[in-house]
C-alpha cells in the first residue's frame, strides 16, 4: 500500500501541474518530476523511511545515479526507482493518452 500511495501522490501532483499550465511537454514533465523528487528528500527521516519502506540497499550502486553518499540521495533512488517501476506511474505520453481519452 505504501508504494501505491507515493505513487497516486505523484500523480495527483503531476495532473496538477498539467492543469494549471507548469507542465506542457515531456521536458516539463522531467523538469517537474526531479522537483517532487527534491521536495520529497528535504528531511533524512522521511528519506530513511523511503528506502526501508521499498527496501532500498543504500550500499547498492544504483544504475543511473551511482552509489548514494548520504541518505537524501538514497531516498531519492528509492524514489525514482519506483515511479520508474510501478505499473501505475504516470509519464507525459501516458497523461496526455488519458486526456485524450477522457475527451473522446
Amino acid at each position: 500500500m505504501y508504494r501505491d500511495d507515493i505513487v497516486y501522490e505523484f500523480n495527483d501532483d503531476m495532473w496538477s501541474l498539467y492543469h494549471d499550465g507548469t507542465i506542457n511537454d515531456s521536458d516539463d514533465f522531467t523538469v517537474q518530476t526531479h522537483q517532487w523528487l527534491e521536495n520529497k528528500v528535504i528531511y533524512r527521516d522521511d528519506c530513511k523511511k523511503y528506502c526501508n519502506e521499498l527496501d532500498t540497499d543504500i550500499f547498492e550502486d544504483h544504475h543511473i545515479f551511482g552509489r548514494a553518499n548520504n541518505w537524501f540521495e538514497a531516498g531519492y533512488n528509492a524514489l525514482w526507482d519506483l515511479l520508474h517501476d510501478h505499473n501505475d506511474a504516470l509519464n507525459y505520453n501516458e497523461m496526455k493518452l488519458q486526456e485524450q481519452e477522457a475527451n473522446a
